[in-house]
């Protein structure tokens, strides 16, 4: 298998590079569909944790890096825009190659405390691409706010994966208020719409939170040696209270400019949703 994948890696440079030179973008798709289906059957049929973890793990970081610097080079050089088929592509490559590093890791005995740190990987990736694609000024402002938008993605990820409880929905708060406020202010529509979904788990986890604590029986002497206040649970609504309030403070002070004369649905159900949330 190391054989026939050094060797699927060689072509696909070779391929990459002439339909980069000559613009054959169906040479580009046909390998990248190929190649991804050659790794996953394998994974599927072949895969064992005690002989190709590694082998899986490097060939599988090298298949996504070539087909990633390869999108990228197009866009950054030509200053060509995102289309819905460019994003679908970036995307699938991007869970494609997280997929199964997440499934070889967690195969592993004890793997499990290291899935965090592979989200994290898949997630500084991301920020060096969209660090390149900054420091460009040929590169298009779609193209670095969706790979910007992939670190954030990967980061929201990796908190789940590596923590659990109230740690969760005290860093989805904070996450969802900065993409709101980068959203709105900057004018990006998509990372504002990422913060909506982000509000929608934070709730779900708040709620996931005050079931597990406030639903237990306890007895008198449990329920003293809780501190009034100073207590996980007020502390973490607190905070989602506080950034919340920023949100809609930012969504009163910047209003949504659009030129259509009524606001996109999903805006008018979150100027609705987050007072409502907010006073829950």
């Amino acid at each position: 298998v190391v054989i026939l994948f050094s060797y699927v890696t060689i072509i696909n440079l070779g391929i990459l590079t002439l339909s980069f030179k000559k613009t054959w973008k169906a040479l580009y798709y046909t390998s990248f569909v190929l190649t991804w289906l050659i790794f996953s059957f394998w994974f599927i049929d072949r895969y064992n944790t005690e002989e190709y973890l590694w082998v899986a793990l490097i060939f599988s970081t090298l298949i996504f890096a070539t087909f990633y610097i390869t999108f990228l080079a197009y866009k950054l050089l030509q200053g060509e825009p995102l289309s819905r088929w460019d994003i679908a592509l970036m995307t699938t490559n991007a869970f494609i190659y997280y997929m199964w590093g997440y499934f070889a890791i967690a195969d592993k005995p004890e793997g499990e405390i290291f899935l965090g740190l592979f989200t994290l990987f898949n997630a500084v990736l991301h920020f060096a691409a969209a660090l390149v694609i900054f420091k460009r000024q040929t590169a298009t402002r779609d193209t670095f706010f969706f790979v910007a938008g992939l670190v954030l993605v990967f980061l929201t990820m990796a908190v789940p994966v590596q923590l659990d409880g109230n740690w969760v929905t005290m860093i989805w708060a904070g996450e969802a208020a900065l993409l709101f406020w980068i959203g709105r202010t900057k004018k990006f529509v998509a990372y504002e719409r990422l913060s909506y979904v982000l509000v929608l788990l934070t709730f779900s986890s708040l709620l996931h939170d005050w079931a597990d604590f406030y639903t237990i029986q306890y007895s008198d002497d449990a329920i003293k040696k809780i501190p009034l206040f100073f207590n996980i649970q007020f502390l973490t609504s607190a905070w989602i209270c506080a950034t919340w309030g920023w949100m809609f403070w930012l969504n009163r002070k910047h209003p949504l400019l659009t030129n259509e004369t009524k606001p996109p649905i999903v805006q008018t159900v979150f100027q609705w949703g987050l007072p409502v949330f907010l006073l829950i």
